[in-house]
């Protein structure tokens, strides 16, 4: 548009006039196409933080699962085989599922 502009005589001004309008017009639409980039960025860097805070809590919740499965292995141990020794180190496995679990769950509920 520019260049169009400056290769105008100045008898031309009804040209000249249409070609500023354009201009003018092509400058507002590229303002507010950066103004919708910057706001699209916005919310596709927090919808990336959310993400990650998600998978984050994914695999805590995992792991909670895991001590409690070893939890329950140990005191299903202790009942076949009579020794109490594993129902303790199973009850420890439990408390450390059961507190991850919680942690993740209030995580999860505050995100």
């Amino acid at each position: 548009m520019e260049i169009e502009l400056a290769k105008l005589k100045d008898t031309d001004n009804a040209l000249k006039t249409e070609l500023l309008a354009k201009k003018s017009i092509y400058e507002q639409e590229i303002a507010q196409y950066k103004q919708e980039e910057i706001t699209l960025t916005a919310k596709a860097q927090e919808a990336e933080q959310r993400h990650l805070l998600t998978k984050e809590i994914s695999t805590n919740f995992g792991n909670a699962l895991i001590f409690l499965q070893i939890g329950i292995l140990l005191s299903s141990l202790t009942t076949l085989s009579k020794i109490k020794y594993y129902w303790y180190i199973g009850s420890i496995s439990g408390i450390i599922g059961f507190s991850i679990f919680i942690t993740s769950y209030y995580r999860n509920l505050t995100m």
